[in-house]
């Protein structure tokens, strides 16, 4: 019985897909052979018939202008004067009815028709001296053949041919014209059809015109070909390609298609047949090699059934019988299987002898398997046992683990406390140090300005240079100690760049020209104002150029910045100082940033130093987001750098006359409101003035925070703007006692101060205060404060009393043009706080340059007596003032000097060298108004 999973069935069907693949493999590559070389010699055939076309056509043509040219050189200028005589001559002109059954015609060189074969009267009153083909012939005095195109009288589609008819000058006269009516059989469809018979068909196109100007299916005369890609051979053809291929026709049929160029006339004939037709042998050949290659596939299964059958039957038998054998050893008898006989020398007898080992084997194997199961049991047990004393030294680990971690963790915390409480104790010893080390110093200077004698102020000298060196040094350690014990906090605040890098060039610049070198800055691409913390990048800076001083010769020092990323307002800046100093060898660089550590212990001795600095630059780079390097090489100099995460910083911005929509809404919905400004500094005093007044508001000034208590008891105010620090009583204590007076709880108290710190605003809201308002004041955000909290206290109109104004100073165009164009002044920021009053802007320079040397005295009579606090105090007045005016360079060296004041152990020295720097651009401001008549006098 035949079954598919039989090996029988299986391998019948393999044998026999064998010799079906085999068959009908040769049976497809002999057809592709017989056909590409049948369609190669009958394309060729055909490509011979459209030549042989294409030659008669153009013999056809060329007859047809000869005898056009024959007819013009007979026609005299003289005949085309008698139309009468010259029709007649033309109806006696057989050949040219030949060759042009849709007529001949005279024209002259109007183009109208003189004489036409045959006759027609509307004919002669139309003129052709558009047709492309007479056009050539009278104006360009060539052969012209026309474009297929439907005749204007007849109402059919012609094309013309056209020669010129010249006198003997030379001078076109006239053209004679024939038509061939491409409706109707003509000289064109017979040249045709005797060059490639009746059993074809054939299109003649014009490439010039691409147009078809006759086909054998009449319905395609004058229809222009197909657009590019819409039939690829036809593109070929088009193109000028000469040849044949297989292509589909607009009725969908097969043809096969040749073309050749008929050069004279710029035209191509494509001959075509249908491929059924064309390759009706090759069909019939395929057809039959098909039918025998069936024949041979049903022969080929019909054999390989009956062999595959007798064979197996006969073959594997032995193969049966031990499928039999194992069936019995399957179900579990204990009787040995027989041996199988041997049927015959061959693979199936190896089989069979293979089985009949394999029998043998696999009771030998039984007896194995059962010893090697009793085994294995055994040695799971142990394995289990092993497994349960694994467990119980796992968890012992474990336990032993966390000891360990614990023991590890305090051993941490201890460390950590002991490295922090050592942190502490440098942070206050440091402190403790200082105190009575700015004692020594202040002594120091005292002394030296009591007229000592030589020897005395030799040895006050060398006291106030190890004073300075040991404050260096107490300071490297207070900041690498606030650094380890996480007390340094890094501020923000806009800088400019160019100026703190003129700054340390201005510091390193004397002991640079004593050793005779030169100092060049470099600021490259970065942007002019950047927002961080200015004090400990300008720290970094210094600690490299003084280096580079120290162990600098000769050349030069250059100060670098770059820009090297920048990402939505964040900048990654890199600052370096190159020298062209001693250099450092390579393994001594790995210790430079390490605390307590030179390059080389020799440097020391040379050229002193604790090894702190540069550490100290590495810490504050760490803090900043960034890193540190050095590049050297022995001999050829050093480049320290660090790198920096700041951000972009703002400018002070220009001024603008059109008053903002804070102002406007102030002046139409709270004029007349009244404010209580606390303000200790007149020039402050007189900026609030100008712009509370310009709003509409009502003001009560005053001087201190005592005043400032008494007459809110006593006024009846809408809110006040208090200034921090003001002598007798500071304006935090003034506002805790205003919130004690009767019907001050809630009115908003708003700071104005030039403390612009975290911590003052945080200090500000603890005594009781709304709001904050920074100085130098901008004026949008003080008016939309004064908005803001003046909402809540909806005051009644009262009468503006408008305060006494100075009189007004002449204008000054070339004193503010001068100012305006000086470094460190922003004239349009201080005209925009005072509403461009130009008067009042000079007015308060005046007074700024008239007491800024009492307050640089003031601060120094408070230095030299240990007052720091008062020092802050008057320096925090001066900042707001230079703000508030636009100095910029005086405002951001008051604030620098103003930040040392608050420091626990300000530097000294350091606050005397940023009084001179005020006094030097008191002097410069000074001697601008001077130049221009503008005396700094009371006013």
């Amino acid at each position: 019985m035949w079954k598919l999973q039989s090996l029988k069935a299986r391998l019948s069907i393999a044998i026999f897909g064998i010799c079906l693949i085999t068959l009908w493999s040769l049976f497809l590559y002999g057809y592709q052979l017989v056909r590409q070389d049948s369609e190669k010699l009958i394309g060729e055939q055909q490509l011979a018939t459209a030549q042989i076309a294409a030659e008669l056509i153009s013999e056809a043509i060329t007859r047809q202008f000869v005898a056009l040219e024959n007819t013009a050189a007979q026609t005299s200028p003289e005949m085309l004067a008698r139309p009468a005589e010259l029709q007649a001559w033309l109806e006696k002109q057989p050949l040219l009815h030949d060759l042009f059954n849709g007529g001949v015609y005279i024209t002259g060189r109007p183009g109208i028709p003189i004489a036409v074969f045959p006759y027609l009267q509307k004919l002669t009153e139309t003129s052709y001296a558009d047709r492309d083909y007479i056009e050539a012939a009278l104006k360009d005095g060539r052969r012209g053949i026309g474009k297929p195109t439907m005749g204007r009288v007849v109402n059919i589609p012609v094309i013309g041919f056209a020669v010129p008819i010249k006198d003997k000058t030379g001078a076109i006269v006239g053209a004679v014209a024939g038509v061939i009516d491409l409706s109707k059989p003509n000289i064109i469809d017979s040249t045709v059809q005797r060059g490639i018979g009746t059993d074809g068909g054939f299109v003649l196109i014009s490439r010039r015109d691409k147009v078809c100007v006759t086909a054998t299916d009449r319905s395609r005369v004058m229809v222009p070909v197909p657009d590019a890609g819409i039939n690829k051979q036809l593109d070929r053809f088009m193109q000028g390609a000469e040849g044949y291929g297989v292509t589909v026709n607009a009725r969908g049929t097969e043809d096969l298609a040749a073309s050749a160029s008929i050069a004279i006339a710029d035209w191509f004939i494509v001959v075509m047949q249908p491929t059924r037709r064309a390759f009706a042998s090759l069909h019939a050949m395929q057809r039959n090699m098909l039918l025998a290659t069936a024949m041979l596939s049903i022969l080929a299964g019909l054999l390989t059934w009956g062999i595959t059958a007798h064979l197996l039957r006969r073959r594997l038998s032995p193969i049966i019988e031990a499928t039999r054998h194992l069936v019995q050893l399957d179900k579990g008898t204990d009787q040995a299987p027989e041996a199988l006989p041997a049927v015959c020398n061959d693979e199936i007898d190896e089989l069979v002898g293979e089985f009949n080992t394999l029998i043998v084997a696999a009771r030998q194997r039984e007896l194995l398997l059962k010893h090697q199961a009793e085994s294995l049991a055994d040695a799971v047990a142990r394995a289990e046992k092993s497994a349960a004393e694994l467990a119980t030294l796992n968890t012992q680990l474990n336990v032993r683990v966390e000891e360990r971690t614990a023991e590890l963790s305090q051993a941490k915390e201890q460390a950590e406390c002991a490295n922090h409480a050592k942190s502490a104790f440098l942070a206050n010893m440091s402190h403790e140090i200082r105190t009575p080390l700015n004692a020594i110093t202040g002594l120091v200077h005292l002394l030296r300005k009591d007229n000592p004698s030589e020897q005395q102020a030799v040895r006050l000298a060398k006291v106030d240079a190890a004073g300075k060196h040991l404050l260096a040094l107490i300071n490297d350690i207070l900041d690498l100690s606030k650094i380890e014990a996480g007390k340094l906090t890094l501020e923000e605040y806009d800088f400019a760049l160019e100026q703190v890098l003129d700054q340390i060039a201005s510091v390193i610049g004397e002991s640079a020209e004593q050793k005779g070198l030169a100092v060049r800055i470099d600021k490259d691409h970065v942007p002019v104002w950047l927002r961080g913390d200015l004090l400990r990048i300008r720290q970094a800076l210094l600690n490299f150029a003084g280096n580079a001083v120290k162990f600098t010769q000769k050349g030069e020092i250059s100060l670098h910045s770059e820009l090297l990323q920048e990402d939505a307002g964040h900048l990654l800046v890199k600052f370096s100082v190159q020298d062209t100093g001693i250099g450092i060898a390579p393994e001594a660089r790995e210790k430079l940033f390490k605390e307590f550590e030179q390059a080389d212990s020799s440097t020391t001795r040379k050229f002193g130093g604790t090894g702190l600095g540069l550490a100290i630059s590495k810490r504050l780079a760490e803090l900043m987001g960034g890193s540190v390097g050095c590049d050297s090489s022995p001999g050829e100099g050093s480049t320290f750098w660090f790198t920096a995460r700041i951000q972009r910083g703002q400018g002070i911005r220009t001024f603008t006359e059109r008053a903002s929509s804070s102002e406007c809404r102030l002046r139409e919905q709270h004029s007349g409101a009244r404010i209580l400004l606390a303000e200790d500094n007149a020039i402050n005093a007189e900026v609030a003035l100008e712009l509370l007044h310009d709003a509409g508001l009502w003001v009560d000034v005053a001087e201190n925070g005592r005043l400032a208590v008494e007459k809110a008891r006593a006024g009846d105010h809408d809110i006040i703007l208090m200034d921090m620090q003001m002598p007798e009583m500071d304006g935090l204590e003034a506002c805790r006692r205003i919130r004690s007076l009767p019907g001050w709880a809630t009115k908003p108290i708003i700071a104005m101060t030039a403390n612009a710190f975290a911590d003052d605003r945080a200090a500000c809201l603890d005594a009781g205060m709304n709001d904050f308002v920074a100085k130098p004041v901008e004026p949008d955000l003080l008016y939309s404060a004064l908005n803001k909290w003046l909402d809540n206290v909806h005051p009644a109109p009262t009468h503006i009393a408008q305060p006494s104004k100075p009189a007004a100073l002449p204008k000054k165009d070339l004193l503010l043009t001068h100012l305006a164009e000086t470094p460190g002044i922003d004239l349009g920021r201080g005209l925009r706080i005072l509403r461009n009053n130009t008067e009042k802007y000079i007015d308060l320079l005046s007074r700024l340059c008239r007491d800024t040397p009492d307050t640089i005295a003031q601060i120094q009579d408070s230095l030299n007596a240990g007052d720091t606090q008062a020092a802050e105090k008057i320096s925090h007045a001066l900042k707001g003032v230079a703000g508030n005016l636009g100095l910029v360079t005086l405002f951001d060296t008051a604030t620098r000097l103003n930040h040392l004041m608050r420091q626990p152990a300000p530097d000294i020295q350091g606050a005397f060298r940023l009084l001179e720097d005020i006094r030097r651009l008191q002097t410069e401001l000074t001697g601008i108004l001077d130049a221009h008549g503008t005396h700094h006098t009371s006013s």
